[in-house]
């Protein structure tokens, strides 16, 4: 459950109220590393996405699926 502490600074700034620096929170995780802190990023905003999006039901793959999957190259 650790976290660098700009994404934690991101999750709190998003979590605020509209207005907040949103901007600042992202320039400052986006200068970690070469690419990192915008992975981070990335990752945060689809996690919140997934996690507020409502399933019809779970996501599968059968066995089929991943041996068509490997055998053509898909």
């Amino acid at each position: 459950g650790r976290v660098s502490r700009p994404l934690a600074a991101l999750a709190e700034v998003r979590a605020a109220a509209p207005g907040r620096d949103l901007d600042g929170a992202l320039r400052r995780l986006a200068a970690i590393g070469h690419s990192s802190g915008l992975d981070a990023a990335t990752g945060f905003f689809y996690g919140a996405i997934v996690w507020r999006a409502p399933l019809a039901s779970p996501p599968t793959i059968s066995v089929a699926d991943r041996s068509a999957a490997v055998t053509t190259g898909a």
